[in-house]
């Protein structure tokens, strides 16, 4: 679920560079489906009230692995962050800049 919050605005900004007339409505989508995410990771987090973790190798001759962890302090940043992006997404299509 974490990783998912990763590849929302990767893929939300490949859409924006392959279709460059409609970035308004592609970032609202993306925004929004990073909010929901978010809202749902928080609930999650707050229902089982565990930390949450995980490893993947990236490179396994190197040894390269990307390791990730959440905790309360940055569950709160991440939903801060969410909600910040979505209302600025708004305030964007309403005032047509």
């Amino acid at each position: 679920m974490i990783l998912i919050l990763l590849l929302i605005p990767l893929l939300t900004l490949v859409a924006i560079l392959f279709n460059k007339r409609q970035t308004a409505p592609i970032a609202a989508v993306g925004s929004a489906l990073q909010l929901l995410f978010t809202i749902a990771l928080t609930w999650l987090f707050l229902k089982n009230g565990n930390i949450y973790s995980g490893s993947l190798t990236w490179f396994k001759p190197l040894n390269i692995n990307f390791a990730y962890s959440l905790d309360g302090v940055s569950m709160v940043m991440i939903l801060l962050t969410a909600l910040v992006v979505f209302a600025g997404v708004m305030v964007l299509i309403v005032t047509g800049k």
